[in-house]
């Protein structure tokens, strides 16, 4: 048995290490490349920057919330809709700076980085701020200051973070308004939420296999 989980781990590291080195540019968010559809996908899904992956990771654990209040299909419903909209706030973006200071952005951070500070529009309006101590006498802390914290970490990552940070701000100030009936347009169906939830459930029950999943990922 546990030799069976060694030479699992070892397996795990040097898929890790060859993905590292032949695969790893497949995933970057090119934007002269957004046409192919596996690109999109993978450059606006899976994060390259440890440090990207770390507090965006560290923002939807705080995030948590929404989901406790929405239920799992609304939230989920909301990154969808806001994954989509971002998308095109993007391009739009990126063509308005290129038009304004004549300089071609061909690349943006990768990862799922806009729906995430999309969340920050529900969070600012719904989330009542409470006092929590201060410092220097002047300088209020929140419940909501270290969210804010690491939301500026990541958004001093990249040069051009502060891109992706306005679209996701656009998209999910217009996905939480409802602009043009959002939605009821992007959504996931309540058959589509039953089949993750089938599939996804057994594997991350187990004890087991949360170690298998946790190690694969620190190799």
């Amino acid at each position: 048995m546990f030799e069976i989980e060694r030479i699992q781990q070892h397996l795990g590291c040097g898929c890790c290490i060859i993905w590292k080195k032949h695969c790893h540019h497949m995933l970057y968010y090119m934007l002269p490349y957004v046409l192919q559809v596996w690109r999109l996908l993978c450059g606006r899904l899976i994060c390259l920057d440890v440090k990207d992956s770390f507090c965006s990771s560290l923002l939807i654990y705080n995030f948590r919330i929404f989901e406790r209040r929405f239920g799992t299909r609304k939230f989920a419903s909301f990154l969808l809709g806001t994954w989509f909209l971002s998308a095109l706030v993007d391009f739009f973006l990126v063509q308005v700076f290129q038009y304004l200071f004549k300089y071609e952005v061909e690349e943006l951070p990768a990862g799922l980085l806009a729906p995430v500070f999309s969340l920050f529009v529900p969070f600012y309006q719904s989330i009542p701020r409470m006092p929590v101590t201060q410092v220097l006498g002047h300088i209020h802390i929140t419940n909501k200051t270290l969210v804010y914290i690491v939301g500026l970490q990541l958004l001093s990552s990249s040069p051009f973070m502060w891109l992706l940070a306005l679209s996701g701000l656009i998209s999910g100030g217009l996905y939480h308004s409802n602009v043009l009936w959002l939605q009821k347009i992007l959504f996931v169906p309540a058959w589509a939420s039953g089949v993750v939830k089938y599939i996804l459930e057994p594997l991350f029950s187990s004890e087991s296999s949360r170690q298998a999943l946790l190690s694969s990922f620190l190799c």
